[in-house]
Parts: C-alpha cells; sequence; structure tokens
C-alpha cells in the first residue's frame, strides 16, 4: 500500500482539515465546505470519454452507401459486409 500525504494544493485534497487531537474540530467549516461550496469543473480525469464517434451514424452511412454502390455496380449476391472500425473511436 502506497501513502501520500495530503496536499492542499491538489484538487482532490481540497479543501484540506487538518485536525489534531486536542484541537477543537472545524465542524461548521466542514458543513460549509461539504454543502456551500460549488462543485469544481471536471476535467479529463474525471469524465469518461465517448464509446464512439459523435458523427459515428454520418460515418456509417457514408460506408453503407459506397458498399451499397459497389454491389448495386458489380451485381454482387453475396452479403453486404460492412467494415466499421474505421468509424468507432476506442
Amino acid at each position: 500500500m502506497r501513502f501520500e500525504t495530503p496536499n492542499s494544493m491538489a484538487r482532490w485534497d481540497s479543501p484540506l482539515f487538518t485536525v489534531q487531537s486536542d484541537d477543537v474540530m472545524p465542524c461548521k467549516e466542514i458543513c460549509e465546505a461539504i454543502f456551500s461550496n460549488q462543485k469544481p469543473r471536471p476535467n479529463m480525469s474525471t469524465q469518461n470519454p465517448p464509446l464512439m464517434s459523435p458523427n459515428f451514424v454520418h460515418e456509417t452511412d457514408k460506408i453503407l452507401q459506397v458498399r451499397w454502390l459497389e454491389k448495386k455496380v458489380l451485381a454482387l449476391d453475396d452479403e453486404l459486409i460492412l467494415e466499421l472500425s474505421n468509424a468507432l473511436v476506442l
């Protein structure tokens, strides 16, 4: 296990309340920090990336039109296989 000392400048350690055994608990300040402060804006480390690109439907439709046209022009009777690996964002 690893222990990192709290840093009041770090986003996840802010606000930081240090209470020693002989100190009075700052209950009012803690309650204000929990209930009154605004939430910090989300950043890259706290947001989930999208599972697919925003223009996934457009890209899929474009690929489908090209494949359908190829099939129609070449008079193919086999299955229409789409390769969507380019359209997905992982």
